[in-house]
């Protein structure tokens, strides 16, 4: 598909191939954020979108979502396009089924496809830059590891 996109006020044109996203969480201001040192353990995240006139989107959870999780979310997007595997609504192997039951997805995404990205976290940090001669810290494992479920 072929894009055209306006930067600096002069157009620019490239191919795009796979991306795959959704916008939702594109576009929800405050859900990524930086945070300082101890704000990890102190904070909340509880984030309300007002995107239509009666619609909204809420985020929460135990932790606020740091610039680090977000480089996950993109990594995990980026493996996605050559290397997702496609979960239709109604999968007919044990597996996929299991899959699907564990996404609990409702209104307009039961009738949807939705994408599993089967990788190891090595691969995945090594996506996003945070591997360091194999040596992979501890806070990038934990942040891993909490966008698996």
């Amino acid at each position: 598909m072929r894009k055209d996109v306006m930067v600096g006020g002069e157009a620019m044109a490239f191919d795009l191939t796979h991306a795959r996203h959704d916008p939702m969480h594109c576009l929800v201001p405050g859900l990524f954020r930086s945070l300082k040192r101890g704000e990890r353990k102190k904070l909340k995240l509880d984030v309300t979108y007002h995107y239509a006139e009666n619609e909204q989107a809420r985020f929460v959870g135990f932790e606020p979502l740091g610039a680090d999780d977000m480089r996950l979310l993109q990594g995990l997007v980026a493996l996605g396009g050559p290397k997702g595997i496609i979960l239709t609504p109604e999968p007919t192997a044990d597996l996929p089924r299991q899959l699907r039951l564990f996404l609990e997805p409702k209104f307009d995404a039961v009738g949807q496809d939705a994408l599993v990205v089967r990788e190891s976290m090595t691969s995945l940090l090594c996506e996003i830059g945070l591997t360091d001669g194999g040596d992979i810290s501890g806070r990038s494992r934990r942040a891993c590891c909490a966008w698996q479920t």
